[in-house]
């Protein structure tokens, strides 16, 4: 826990300085970059510390979070390269769509077990 905290205090504070004066890309790369490169990480060091076949170790639950974690990244990119104005409410779609996939896989997840 303590190491995500640590790990996790510089990436909030170029968010945060990078919303503050209004360059949404910085911080939407920042925050897409770091999670593709902690997934990346964690992958390559299974690879390398296991001794068994890297798809036989891996337990279905994290299976779904990495799926989901990378098409959501992919969903995020998208809707900030393509800048989509098509709001709901006071909320626009890719965002909505991205807030609903969470939900659903929190609840998958928590279904699983």
């Amino acid at each position: 826990m303590m190491v995500a905290l640590v790990t996790s205090h510089p990436e909030l504070a170029n968010t945060l300085a990078a919303t503050k004066i209004d360059v949404d890309n910085v911080a939407i790369g920042d925050f897409i970059g770091s999670n593709m490169f902690n997934l990346f990480f964690i992958g390559f060091s299974v690879v390398f510390f296991t001794q068994e076949r890297f798809l036989a170790v891996i337990v279905a639950s994290f299976l779904l979070i990495g799926v989901v974690s990378l098409f959501m990244m992919g969903m995020g990119l998208i809707g900030n390269l393509e800048k989509m104005e098509i709001r709901i409410w006071l909320i626009e779609a890719d965002a909505l769509a991205l807030n609903i996939i969470y939900l659903l896989s929190l609840w998958l997840l928590y279904s699983l077990d």
